[in-house]
């Protein structure tokens, strides 16, 4: 097992993954903790799918996997990820996805100017990205629509990856372009000749071009070592729960709830536009209310599966004293380990450490 998390930890470092509550960072811990509580469990829900990566790990111990998560842009990367049979976008196709280029606010293609280009995004977000690059990325999405379901999905893949770029890095389009010039002697290197051109616009081809690779490596690495393709799916998780799925474990990593925190579809709504996904109805986990409101939910839905595994931490919308004593109170037996825990970039042995991660196993 431990070689498997290496392998996955290794490869997973090399895509373009950020993303709120991410188990990356602690992913060596959280992983061996999840499968040994996963007693005589063969079919498994991860709940909250978020970048894929514990779906990954599951499904590379020869669990069968079915995961959900109402942000399109999570969806994409567990699909991509864990669902995928081997099906990559060839040289000769990543070559044409990139081939046009934006000069004073206008597209090129063979030498010919491309009409007709939506630029909703640009209006959207004003001040975010620049009108050229709004159109590069605005024809992509026109071009990613002839490519089927696998292939659409690496190439947005690597769009998401080009939304996390720093500092342009944002979810919710907060980070205007100002600061990618006041904030160059911040980034330096990764600054001029790295992430921007000499106006301070994305190398958009270039990091197109790059974590489309780094993904198609990551299909074939994942696809040649799982024995179960994971299902994936664009739901709401009560959807997948009132299907007729006999679940043995649920792996549930709803949002925190943290004070002031307005929501992962608001947060990344810019991603979201980004890749002209789709609404889907869902359970708002926003407020407090709400989280206290569709825990309860949760609980009911999940009342025939033996074994829920929770990740919380210590600024959840609730006390995780009080979300355990919410568990005993539906039958449960709770076991409690916990981590601390650094958000960011603060390393792990630093003295400043404010989170102190939970996982928290509730069985039957």
């Amino acid at each position: 097992m431990n070689d498997i998390i290496e392998k996955i930890y290794l490869r997973t470092k090399k895509l373009p993954l950020a993303y709120n509550g991410s188990k990356k960072k602690i992913f060596k811990w959280i992983a061996p903790q999840i499968v040994k509580n996963l007693e005589n469990a063969d079919i498994i829900l991860d709940g909250f799918s978020g970048t894929g990566i514990i779906s990954a790990f599951l499904s590379l111990n020869d669990y069968q996997v079915y995961a959900t998560d109402s942000l399109y842009s999570s969806y994409i990367l567990t699909s991509t990820l864990n669902s995928n049979p081997g099906i990559i976008l060839s040289e000769d196709e990543i070559n044409y996805l990139s081939s046009h280029r934006c000069v004073d606010n206008k597209i090129f293609e063979d030498g010919k100017i491309v009409e007709d280009v939506d630029d909703c995004i640009y209006h959207q977000f004003p001040g975010i990205l620049t009108k050229n690059e709004v159109l590069w990325i605005s024809h992509l999405n026109t071009k990613i629509k002839e490519l089927d379901v696998f292939k659409k999905h690496i190439a947005q893949c690597a769009i998401r990856g080009i939304s996390t770029i720093i500092p342009f890095s944002t979810s919710n389009g907060t980070k205007k372009f100002q600061n990618r010039i006041t904030q160059k002697d911040k980034y330096k290197k990764r600054c001029l000749g790295f992430y921007y051109n000499s106006s301070y616009e994305i190398e958009y081809v270039k990091w197109f071009q790059k974590y489309s690779q780094a993904f198609n490596e990551s299909v074939t690495f994942f696809s040649e070592n799982r024995k179960f393709n994971v299902k994936s799916y664009h739901e709401d998780i009560f959807n997948i729960l009132n299907r007729n799925i006999k679940f043995d474990a649920a792996y549930l990593d709803p949002p925190y709830g943290r004070k002031n925190s307005i929501g992962y579809n608001k947060m990344y709504s810019f991603q979201e536009k980004l890749l002209n996904a789709s609404n889907i109805e869902y359970e708002k986990f926003e407020t407090p209310e709400d989280h206290k409101n569709n825990f309860y939910k949760l609980l009911n839905a999940c009342h025939d599966i033996p074994i829920l595994i929770f990740s919380y931490d210590n600024n959840s919308w609730d006390s995780i004293s009080n979300i355990a004593l919410i568990l005993k109170q539906f039958g449960r037996i709770i076991d409690i380990i916990s981590i601390d825990h650094c958000h960011g970039k603060i390393p792990m042995d630093s003295h400043n450490k404010q989170i102190v991660e939970n996982i928290i196993v509730a069985k039957k």
